[in-house]
């Protein structure tokens, strides 16, 4: 079950936003080849790199699961019982969130947690008793409009505003500035502080229909927000103005509501969240249909249908460029190519990334319509996109003396390498217009890598940089996690790496996972080499960096992008185009000359990962049933440029490490 007895309590009182009709694409036509249904699901940003697109949604109730998929023929559509499906189609779903679930009110903290919501529990030191009723705090719009103004949201950078202890650590739990006036929002920017964009829109002015939010500091310099009436009455201290709401909803309002985070490892505050499905998703954090849909392969403008699902897209065995047949209980399951799953569905149908029972059959109660079409990357000396199918040439079996379990596929373009695995768990090709590879670790006790490098070399410098890119899955743990690597080896860059140097960043660790950056100097590759360190959740103050925690971002099926700066004095990491960290490099670390560019995978120990429990459920529920035994990623728009200048880069805001 997926909400926990105060979620659904919660979303029966404070009711839902109204739904319109059935959604247009962007010229103003209804598709009719499409069943209609009667809520229109609502696409917040749509982001377009090269063939790919990223589509984050508005999370709508009562969805269990997220697909997108091209608009289909009249003559494909097929109606089956309560479901519409498509004769051959193939669907990209959401899937669920990996997360760690938060105590709610009188639930006792998990260990190593620290961190709890509250909405009924008395407030230490805070003498008004909170109610269910006073979660609602008034209503406010999602959309800009005439008489309103938006209301900007900053994450403060001290680093006692969030919990810097222990793994309960989200975007929500860092304390927050609320404000209206774009003037303090840019002040608080260039203090340091984390932008967290537009929450919500709010009436200009007060009238007999709103009442007034206040701020105020509470009990161990809690950050409170409270209503007009007895809980503003009864504030122990005073209070500041913030902004009014309306009392009661209005066409294309929705709820605005307050859970209050109890950190035993730095600052209380109470965050302010928009409608009920969020207030949830807040509250209770951990696992939910993940809002985020990602389609690959666009080769010209395309309809794409994105859906809210009642029930979750079926899991129909693990995907796989290229065919493995089972091996054994526990040892691995058989990998199954897309015509493997086609020819195994009654119509053809093939669900990527389903998470849910094989059975399932999910029915549309929302949907949108997006155009797209693709756009070129530019600006790089060498660039694979995936897009056209690259024959896969046959694997050649390799045993070093370094390592083990060696087999190499010698593309035209780029050489790839896996290490540590056995004859029937390794597979890479390109499917999808992506490279998609799968692997698993020797007997699960092995640290297996996948390495993929070009066949062209980049220049480093000390006054320009080598600028790397790829689009990437990169949900993680410590034992599985991919990586980037630039190193004065050549190919493989493994073979040899205690020779030379390198700069690795990874996503590193379970919830709420790290970027890291290690400092490679002559030590072996394998099975995993111990370099000095910098964790870029930090400035080098001790601050937090005005970034959000690196897992929520992540999903089995969810691409980000990955650019990294390199010269032979620095370094500078950005994720989505948000600058991360920025780093000086060890004196002599790498010398300017010949550098390979690589992109990696790790994967180690996995009968000992994804087992993790909170509050008595999973964090990695779909790895844990369905892919312990094996890693498989995805990756797209893998690139570099030689010669280039720093990007856009604010160092008084993300200020560079100094060298470990």
């Amino acid at each position: 079950m997926r909400l926990r007895a105060f979620s659904l309590l919660a979303l029966t009182l404070v009711g839902c936003a109204p739904r319109g009709v059935i959604g247009t694409i962007d010229d103003g036509t209804v598709p009719t080849v499409i069943q209609p249904v009667d809520a229109v699901l609502s696409i917040a940003n749509t982001r377009v790199h090269g063939s790919s697109v990223e589509l984050a949604l508005t999370p709508f109730e009562g969805a269990v699961d997220y697909r997108v998929y091209e608009l289909p023929r009249d003559q494909d559509v097929i109606a089956s019982g309560p479901s519409v499906v498509v004769r051959n189609g193939l669907y990209r779903c959401a899937g669920d969130r990996a997360a760690p679930l938060v105590p709610i009110d009188g639930q006792p903290y998990e260990q190593g947690g620290a961190l709890r919501s509250i909405i009924t529990t008395p407030i230490a030191g805070y003498a008004y008793q909170r109610t269910l009723g006073d979660a609602t705090l008034g209503h406010v719009f999602r959309e800009p409009g005439a008489g309103r103004m938006a209301v900007f949201v900053l994450a403060d950078d001290a680093r006692t505003s969030d919990n810097a202890c222990y793994f309960h650590r989200y975007r929500a739990s860092r304390v927050k500035q609320y404000t209206t006036s774009p003037s303090e929002r840019d002040n608080l920017v260039q203090q340091g502080w984390r932008d967290d964009g537009i929450a919500f829109y709010v009436p200009s002015a007060s009238t007999g229909t709103t009442r007034d939010l206040h701020t105020l500091v509470g009990p161990d310099d809690a950050a409170l927000i409270v209503a007009d009436g007895p809980e503003l009455d009864a504030a122990p201290s005073a209070t500041t103005p913030l902004f009014g709401v309306l009392t009661g909803p209005a066409p294309g309002t929705v709820p605005l509501q307050r859970v209050f985070y109890e950190n035993e490892c730095g600052r209380d505050h109470d965050e302010l969240v928009v409608g009920p499905v969020e207030m949830a998703h807040v509250a209770q954090q951990g696992p939910y249909a993940l809002p985020h849909l990602h389609w690959s392969g666009l080769r010209g403008p395309t309809t794409l249908v994105i859906e809210a699902l009642d029930r979750g897209c079926p899991f129909q065995g693990h995907l796989s460029p290229e065919h493995r047949d089972a091996i054994g209980t526990p040892l691995r399951q058989a990998w199954l190519t897309l015509d493997d799953i086609r020819s195994a569905s009654p119509y053809g149908e093939v669900f990527v990334n389903g998470q849910h029972a094989e059975d399932s059959q999910p029915r549309a109660i929302a949907r949108a319509f997006v155009q797209v079409a693709p756009e070129s990357p530019t600006g790089l000396d060498w660039l694979e996109t995936f897009d056209q199918p690259i024959p896969t040439p046959p694997p050649q079996t390799i045993q070093p003396p370094s390592a083990f379990g060696q087999f190499r596929y010698d593309f035209e373009r780029f050489d790839v390498s896996f290490y540590r695995t056995d004859e029937t768990s390794y597979a890479v090709g390109t499917m999808l217009g992506e490279l998609w590879f799968s692997m698993g670790d020797w007997h699960g006790v092995q640290t297996a890598h996948f390495r993929l490098t070009p066949r062209t070399s980049a220049t480093l410098t000390a006054d320009q940089f080598v600028h790397a890119q790829i689009e990437m899955d990169f949900l993680g743990t410590e034992r599985r996690y991919p990586q980037l690597i630039v190193s004065d080896r050549p190919i493989p860059v493994d073979e040899s790496l205690e020779q030379g140097h390198a700069i690795i960043v990874e996503p590193f660790g379970a919830w709420p996972a790290a970027l890291h950056v290690r400092f490679c100097e002559l030590v072996p590759a394998e099975p995993d080499p111990t370099c000095p360190t910098r964790d870029l959740t930090w400035r080098p103050d001790g601050t937090w960096a005005p970034t959000v925690p690196l897992d929520e971002l992540v999903g089995v099926d969810r691409i980000s992008r990955f650019d990294l700066y390199v010269s032979t004095q620095r370094i500078y990491v950005l994720v989505d185009d948000v600058p991360q960290g920025c780093m000086d490099l060890p004196e002599g670390h790498l010398a300017p000359g010949s550098a390979t560019v690589t992109v990696g995978d790790l994967l180690f120990g996995s009968t000992e990962d994804v087992n993790g429990t909170y509050l008595g459920q999973l964090v990695y529920p779909f790895h844990h049933d369905h892919m312990q035994r094996e890693t498989r990623r995805h990756l797209d728009a893998f690139g570099f440029a030689s010669g280039v200048g720093a990007p856009d880069w604010d160092h008084a805001l993300v200020p560079c490490w100094p060298a470990p």
